[in-house]
């Protein structure tokens, strides 16, 4: 748990490379402008593809000067090869369009597919580097049923660069993107120094209290993530009444 623990730490930093808020922009622009959703749709696969490029072969640069483990640094270079997968992902595109039970299936069929790889591949320490390739087929089956699910939707999942449209995104996530910095320091933080004060072990006892707490506050956290598109296109409605 220790060095997957910290593995998973170290990549959520350069997750929110190939992120940047974007996330939360692309929420909002679905929900407050449906009639060019899937201008937005294209737009923003190309541009969190094109950041995952880059955020890769950073990752691996910065990998070998980590002061953890052999065991976590190699996990850690595979997780990153997981971004581009995860960019591919249109879980935003069903929150946007207030279609949550389709965003609920996705989490479902990832949460199913890793807990049944992780049980049956996952047996010895030696089996530790299976965990990220575990993460990669989850975040591939979930991109797949979702760009799946989108085409019934009458979307298409078909990434494209645009110059303009990306400017226009970055602007407006680089405030979000400052604020989940902020979390991700403030959660992910104490597994990084634990891991290269006291090692794998203590990260690990770390990891597995806190992922357990997490089943108090997760319940609030659905429930305004399920609740905020909805806010987001009531305050376009309210402003066009002023």
């Amino acid at each position: 748990v220790g060095v997957t623990g910290i593995a998973q730490s170290v990549t959520q930093y350069f997750s929110l490379l190939s992120d940047l808020g974007l996330g939360t922009v692309a929420v909002r622009e679905g929900a407050q402008n449906p009639g060019r959703l899937q201008s937005v749709i294209s737009s923003m696969l190309g541009l969190r593809l094109a950041l995952s490029l880059v955020a890769v072969p950073l990752g691996l640069l910065t990998a070998q000067y980590l002061p953890y483990s052999e065991a976590s640094r190699n996990l850690f270079r595979i997780y990153l090869f997981t971004l581009p997968i995860q960019a591919l992902s249109v879980d935003w595109v069903f929150r946007s369009v207030q279609r949550m039970h389709l965003n609920t299936v996705l989490q479902i069929v990832g949460a199913l597919v890793t807990f049944t790889l992780t049980v049956t591949l996952v047996r010895q320490p030696k089996d530790l580097v299976r965990v990220a390739g575990i993460a990669a087929v989850a975040a591939a089956v979930t991109a797949a049923l979702g760009m799946l699910l989108l085409r019934r939707q009458g979307y298409s999942a078909r990434p494209s660069f645009s110059v303009g449209e990306s400017a226009y995104f970055l602007r407006q996530s680089l405030p979000l993107c400052a604020t989940s910095v902020a979390i991700t320091l403030y959660s992910q933080a104490n597994n990084l120094i634990l891991g290269a004060v006291r090692g794998d072990a203590d990260v690990g006892l770390y990891v597995a209290a806190t992922r357990l707490s997490q089943v108090c506050y997760y319940p609030i956290w659905l429930y305004f993530a399920a609740m905020s598109p909805a806010l987001m296109q009531t305050w376009v409605v309210s402003r066009s009444e002023e």
